[in-house]
């Protein structure tokens, strides 16, 4: 089973702890059942939890925003910055939020993978 690394900003990081944003956008896939970690960048820069990937969808960019846009906490912008001149596009559903008391360090969590 992977152990991932998953980047979000602050405000994304909120969406997703709130129930706002159920998908992350991403280039690699990883496997269904993956154990994701929380990572925040500025200014937080800590892990603050975990949670498992229960589906990966692959598909052209459209049909991935027509299908995760609602949950994304995405603008049409954003996501089409992020997956300009490509023809493919993943999106992790993400489930089982679990936000640790303490956040920690990136280098106190086993992954081996970042996305």
């Amino acid at each position: 089973m992977d152990k991932i690394l998953l980047t979000m900003d602050s405000t994304q990081a909120y969406m997703l702890t709130n129930g706002i944003k159920k998908y992350h956008y991403c280039t690699r896939a990883c496997k269904i059942d993956s154990t994701a970690f929380i990572y925040v960048k500025h200014p937080i820069n800590k892990v603050i939890g975990k949670c498992v990937i229960v589906d990966v969808i692959k598909n052209t960019p459209d049909n991935i925003w027509m299908i995760t846009s609602p949950q994304s906490g995405f603008t049409k912008d954003r996501f089409d910055l992020l997956y300009k001149n490509r023809t493919s596009a993943v999106a992790l559903e993400i489930k089982d939020i679990k936000l640790y008391k303490y956040p920690k360090r990136s280098e106190d969590c086993k992954f081996n993978m970042i996305l």
